[in-house]
């Protein structure tokens, strides 16, 4: 089959895993701003439509800044590095667009330290030392902390018209507690930061331990997508395999001009992939420096998820030629051996403790036996004299051979 690949190593060197971790904090990231637009444009038609009691221009103010929110987090979902921001930056961006809208309806409604988007920060706290770093969360913390006093003062004095409390419920209780939520977002942030740093440590380990002990079984490793085209290969520039990455990256195999088969085994190759086999030792045959023949050997399994549905193979594969020149030149000096053993005038016989497996022409005339059938299994002690003892010298020698 194959003998390329993506996701991991061998599968991942180093760079490798490092990719991958980059690509699942920037999905996540992208998750996030994703839900800052769908958030945004949810708040702006909320207000538009007066869903909230106040006056139309307080309501259009939070409507359009809702709106500018949304817009913003298009922005950095589509394209950040257009902009020249990090993944973590884009997250801080879009944080710091929350928390002005939030800033912005909690005055514009007049409502201070009872408005009920300031729920959206403990929130912006717990996730963003996930997503941009635990110093970012702290930074975010404070600036959230510094609000909710803020506000909670220009209640105090009048400047905010905020909302008649239960009684018994002071205004100071209302922004303590929001207080201690921030707080416990910003720990529950940390916490959550921490444990997807040591998930992420112990994966890149694991997966480290799997290279190096892949690297001793085989010499490159591959995947190929449900569609049988190659998605990543360890190898760089071909070494190893004989084919060139650019060569098999976002192809199959029967795409591939040289791959290493004829067309009645790539066929059979095609028919296994479609009908989701696992193979073992696929013998390719590829043209070498010289145009000398190079063999290579490939192994792979289908792969799965949970629900049963197939994503692709993952495989290995190994130069084999130097084994297959051994096996060439060993058949050649076997073939060698017999001929000579066959074509020599002195009579040569094998045996295994006195059994014949074997004896030449010239055998076959001093023991007057038509043809090696007739000798093969026989004893061969049979053949002595037993008077002249030379049969009991032959036993011993038997006997000795057997001990050694």
């Amino acid at each position: 089959m194959a003998d390329s690949a993506h996701d991991a190593t061998t599968p991942a060197p180093d760079g490798a895993s490092a990719t991958r971790d980059d690509d699942f904090s920037a999905d996540l990231s992208r998750q996030f701003i994703a839900a800052v637009i769908a958030f945004g444009l949810v708040g702006a038609l909320l207000y538009a439509l007066a869903l909230a009691v106040a006056p139309g221009w307080q309501r259009a103010l939070v409507s359009v800044n809702c709106l500018l929110l949304a817009l913003l987090a298009l922005l950095l979902h589509r394209r950040p590095a257009r902009w020249g921001l990090s993944r973590a930056a884009a997250v801080r961006v879009a944080a710091a667009g929350v928390f002005v809208v939030v800033t912005v309806s909690a005055i514009a409604l007049d409502l201070g330290v009872h408005s009920s988007g300031l729920g959206f920060l403990p929130l912006l706290v717990c996730i963003v030392p996930v997503l941009a770093g635990v110093r970012s969360a702290a930074w975010l913390a404070a600036g959230c902390a510094a609000l909710v006093i803020s506000l909670g003062g220009a209640e105090q004095v009048g400047w905010l018209g905020g909302l008649p409390g239960p009684a018994g419920y002071p205004l100071t209780l209302r922004a303590v507690t929001l207080l201690l939520v921030l707080a416990a977002a910003l720990v529950v942030g940390v916490i959550l930061a921490r444990s997807v740093a040591r998930a992420r440590a112990s994966a890149r380990s694991r997966e480290q331990r799997f290279a190096g002990l892949l690297a001793v079984a085989a010499d490159w490793y591959w995947e190929m997508d449900a569609q049988f085209r190659f998605t990543y290969v360890s190898e760089q520039a071909g070494s190893g395999s004989g084919l060139d990455a650019g060569r098999r990256l976002g192809k199959a195999p029967w795409e591939i001009e040289g791959f290493g088969l004829d067309a009645l085994a790539m066929d059979a190759h095609r028919a296994d992939l479609e009908s989701h086999q696992p193979f073992v030792n696929l013998q390719l045959q590829r043209r070498g420096p010289g145009g000398r023949p190079h063999w290579y050997a490939v192994s792979g399994r289908p792969r799965f998820d949970a629900r049963g549905r197939f994503l692709g193979y993952w495989g290995v594969g190994r130069d084999i030629d130097a084994e297959k020149r051994s096996e060439a030149a060993r058949a050649a000096t076997e073939a060698r051996y017999r001929e000579l053993f066959a074509r020599s005038p002195s009579p040569l016989v094998l045996h295994r403790d006195a059994s014949v497996l074997d004896a030449n022409d010239a055998a076959l005339a001093l023991f007057g036996a038509p043809n090696a059938a007739t000798l093969v299994g026989r004893n061969l002690l049979e053949y002595y004299d037993d008077d002249d003892g030379s049969r009991r010298l032959a036993a011993e020698r038997a006997l000795a051979l057997r001990s050694l």
